[in-house]
């Protein structure tokens, strides 16, 4: 990622608040508990993602996340997100109907 002076989804004042409100309700604890998990709740993580239609700022979205864990999930939902957009991008093209 490109160095910028914009901000971003993650860095405004909601989310800063939205995370540390999470972390505090998981007191300091990672809820995902993964094969390998640390144990500390380094990030606040959504359970439904904002980009799957999860509320960006609502606390009962949020869990608290290890690093490892948050690691394993957000690669999984890249890959779902790679899917439906690839899934769809490979689709059969139609004929054009003047061909038909």
């Amino acid at each position: 990622m490109a160095w910028s002076n914009e901000q971003t989804r993650t860095s405004t004042v909601e989310h800063k608040r939205w995370a540390a409100a999470v972390k505090r309700r998981a007191r300091g604890c990672c809820e995902l508990q993964y094969d390998g998990c640390t144990g500390r709740a380094d990030h606040a993580d959504h359970i439904t993602p904002v980009g799957e239609g999860g509320a960006e700022h609502d606390v009962a979205n949020g869990q608290g996340a290890c690093d490892h864990c948050h690691g394993i999930k957000t690669r999984a939902e890249a890959a779902r997100g790679r899917r439906r957009y690839y899934g769809q991008a490979r689709r059969k093209p139609e004929r054009h109907p003047g061909l038909l």
